[in-house]
């Protein structure tokens, strides 16, 4: 049953593959040519490049500082780049059609960024409606806390609002190099994948060896104090941390030296291996990885042009 179930299922992704992929002609009219000869002009392009590089100034520009003025303004912006970048996809749309639009990979990376942004925008306004009703039966006292009511609604509306964020990779559309990069890295994500498994093996070993060595003996007034809570080996949690801690080098030295005054020989052993495997060789193989795809992805490029 397993087996059949899996080949109905590759037989499907088959036939949707073979949709998208056969050849078709855009949408035809004086209208749909019109706008096919908007969205491929170079001037559009810059005008996108030049919202998205404005929205990006205008992300760093936030804070929780700011006057309500900047913020109602911010808020303006993000509405008429919302509104931009739903123009932008409709257009598109208009001058491709949905088969031959969706068959480039980055214009649904760019459908997803405008969908999200659309969400955040109805989950922001439907959860300050909610936060203003709240407040008037507060004060009519059928709701004990408005706040909470607020604060309830008002949670998916922050996450939505980190979304904004990710306009930022729309440059990668326009940027040809870091489109190629993207595409390295995300073609090595099977190999990074495995490596990740490694590095997450050999930190789970080092762990074990480690509460071995020092499981109990981080304590008292001779220790670093301000590490003691989070860095030792009491457990197999903390351990990992604190093995991962050292992997990237964050305090390390610290926790040397705590291991040093209690297991010297041990701590020798353990703290220069796990270095030289961790550092030296497992981090260095994620570079090497990604250095191969990308020199492989570029000799590609250079048989295409050939």
């Amino acid at each position: 049953a397993c087996f059949r179930l899996r080949a109905a299922a590759g037989a499907a992704w088959s036939r949707v593959a073979a949709f998208f992929n056969r050849e078709r002609e855009p949408p035809q009219g004086c209208c749909c040519g019109a706008t096919r000869r908007l969205v491929t002009h170079a001037a559009f392009d810059y005008a996108i490049i030049g919202l998205i590089v404005i929205n990006t100034v205008l992300l760093c520009v936030d804070s929780p500082q700011a006057s309500p003025e900047l913020k109602l303004a911010l808020e303006a912006a993000n509405l008429f780049f919302t509104l931009a970048f739903t123009v932008e996809m409709v257009l598109k749309l208009a001058a491709f059609g949905v088969i031959l639009y969706l068959r480039e990979p980055m214009n649904v990376f760019d459908a997803v960024i405008v969908v999200a942004s659309l969400l955040e925008v109805v989950v922001t306004y439907s959860a300050g409606a909610n936060a203003d009703s709240a407040v008037v039966r507060a004060a009519i006292g059928t709701s004990a806390s408005a706040d909470q009511a607020a604060s309830s609604s008002g949670g998916v509306a922050i996450v939505f609002r980190v979304l904004r964020t990710v306009r930022v990779f729309k440059l990668a559309r326009k940027w040809k190099a870091m489109q190629r990069v993207i595409r390295q890295v995300v073609g090595n994500i099977e190999s990074i994948f495995y490596l990740v498994c490694i590095v997450l093996l050999f930190n789970f070993i080092y762990a074990i060896v480690g509460r071995t060595l020092f499981e109990g003996l981080f304590e008292g007034p001779e220790f670093v104090s301000n590490q003691v809570d989070r860095s030792n080996f009491d457990n197999l949690v903390n351990a990992m941390i604190t093995t991962f801690q050292i992997l990237t080098g964050d305090a390390w030295s610290l926790v040397l030296w705590n291991g040093m005054r209690v297991e010297p020989i041990g701590a020798l052993f353990w703290f220069i291996s796990w270095l030289l495997l961790g550092n030296f060789i497992l981090l260095n193989l994620f570079v090497a990885i990604l250095l191969e795809g990308i020199e492989q992805g570029d000799e590609d490029d250079d048989d295409d042009d050939d």
